[in-house]
């Protein structure tokens, strides 16, 4: 494939990804904090969904008894920029998982070293076409093209398509096309994991439309500039127009407070969800979490928690 061959809009993402990426590397991080939670954070057993904002674009997401974990970057840097707050737990402090879902291969989603790390082995799920990068992986690797399933540990993985770019080393984007969102189903509950993504309104209401109510939404929020994402980033407004296209119950904002620290305003990003939330009324359905803290979704009816205390009976890998 060459570039004269790309869509104007597959250009678009492209330029504005790569863009992005040279901004990113060339502006200095932000003050960050500590997380609220180090290790696990109490947890409602009896509560058949419940998740844990690791950090950036990680979550530990819980159906019943089986976990998921979503883009596990648990390192301390990335190339030469320094995390603005650390993940919230260690690889060893991390439970077994069915599954781990990686979104695309950019160097803040699909971190090597966290995943050779992860003290148990679940079944990772890569977006089709990045077979070449996940070489050398001890794990049991799956490759999904957009509305192809996998079942793993009672589980429908489906992946589906999200608007962002591909590549890992940056030129590479011109040929690489592996990126996705996923759908997560356990027979009683449905998870959305975005990834990260632009705003992209004929995407998402398709996906309202194949694949109903979806019980949680975890949906990126940054980096951005000024009053608009691109098309290949949302802002927190954005992020809100999804969240409405695909109809979901509650989201839970990721990909902020991580690497990025807004380019010195670590606090934006977060203060302009909150404005944002207000003015649609959506302050009972959006949780923006502490790093470290655990949402817990409730009977039908009742509000969800937050959990903000650290589960001090846990039982960590190295323990057992």
């Amino acid at each position: 494939m060459t570039p004269s061959s790309f869509s104007p809009s597959s250009k678009r993402r492209l330029i504005a990804g790569l863009s992005g990426w040279i901004w990113l590397t060339c502006t200095c991080a932000g003050a960050g904090l500590e997380p609220a939670v180090r290790g696990m954070p109490i947890d409602h057993p009896q509560a058949e969904l419940s998740a844990v904002w690791v950090g950036h674009a990680t979550v530990l997401i819980r159906m019943g008894k089986r976990h998921i974990l979503t883009d596990p970057n648990l390192a301390q840097r990335l190339l030469i920029l320094s995390r603005d707050t650390p993940a919230s737990m260690t690889p060893q402090q991390l439970p077994k998982a069915s599954a781990i879902l990686i979104s695309h291969l950019h160097l803040d989603h699909y971190d090597r070293w966290s995943l050779q790390q992860l003290p148990y082995q679940g079944k990772v799920v890569f977006p089709d076409g990045a077979q070449p990068y996940a070489t050398n992986l001890k794990h049991l690797r799956g490759y999904l093209a957009p509305h192809e399933s996998v079942h793993v540990d009672g589980l429908k993985i489906t992946a589906v398509p999200v608007s962002h770019f591909g590549g890992r080393y940056g030129i590479d984007a011109l040929w690489d096309r592996s990126y996705a969102g996923y759908i997560i189903e356990d027979g009683k509950h449905r998870v959305f994991f975005a990834g990260d993504t632009g705003y992209d309104e004929q995407i998402f209401k398709d996906i309202k439309e194949r694949y109903g109510k979806i019980d949680l939404a975890l949906i990126p929020i940054a980096p951005y500039r000024g009053d608009s994402g691109n098309s290949v980033h949302v802002n927190p407004a954005e992020a809100l127009k999804i969240f409405a296209d695909i109809g979901a119950d509650y989201m839970i904002p990721i990909h902020y407070e991580a690497f990025y620290g807004m380019f010195g305003n670590y606090a934006l990003p977060r203060k302009d969800l909150n404005k944002a939330t207000k003015e649609a009324g959506l302050q009972k359905k959006v949780y923006a979490l502490k790093t470290g803290e655990r949402w817990v979704l409730g009977r039908r009816g009742q509000t969800p928690l937050v959990i903000s205390e650290k589960d001090e009976s846990f039982q960590y890998a190295q323990s057992h």
